[in-house]
């Protein structure tokens, strides 16, 4: 059988323009939320529905810092700053972003990395979601289970389960160091 795939687009309704369901931020977390469940693809492209990648290779040389073996385990993602061709240079607004795209974002790399501005960005998908690809378990030809299910959960197969340690739960709670990151992806198992 023949794999084929296929881009495809996710906007939200907007019915209710009352709440902030309707801000960006808002509007991309629930997105995020609905990709964890339809699709397992490794890196996600986000961009605005007004935006497109003008250089065919951008995605591609963002898969080169994302799948390096030696650095890819700690980019989270990698992002490309919008520019504007054609704006009057002597407009103090149409110029604005300059400061911060030349200045502010390079003055934050190396602390804990530039921030995210919006759009324009391939995310590894490990560092959104705090896991891997699902991978399909496999059961031994010798199990003694009855069901389909690979005894991870107590739903049908009760004390299979591996308890989880304590000092794992509340890990984030007790950290001494307020400005590290929440998890580094080199301890996150696939």
């Amino acid at each position: 059988m023949e794999m084929n795939f296929l881009d495809w687009f996710m906007s939200p309704e907007r019915r209710d323009l009352a709440t902030n369901t309707t801000k960006k931020a808002s509007v991309e977390n629930a997105l995020v939320r609905v990709l964890a469940v339809l699709t397992n693809a490794p890196f996600i492209l986000n961009l605005d529905c007004d935006h497109y990648v003008n250089n065919s290779k951008a995605v591609r040389e963002a898969m080169c810092f994302l799948m390096d073996p030696e650095v890819g385990r700690d980019v989270c993602y990698v992002q490309f700053p919008q520019r504007f061709d054609g704006i009057d240079r002597s407009d103090r607004h149409a110029n604005r972003n300059t400061v911060f795209f030349d200045v502010n974002i390079k003055g934050l790399d190396g602390i804990q990395g530039p921030v995210y501005v919006g759009t324009g960005c391939v995310f590894n998908r490990q560092a959104l979601y705090g896991y891997g690809l699902p991978s399909m378990p496999s059961l031994s030809k010798s199990s003694s289970l009855s069901c389909s299910c690979c005894g991870c959960c107590s739903c049908c197969c009760p004390g299979k389960r591996a308890p989880k340690d304590p000092s794992e739960l509340y890990r984030d709670a007790k950290r001494e160091e307020l400005d590290a990151a929440i998890f580094n992806l080199r301890e996150i198992d696939n």
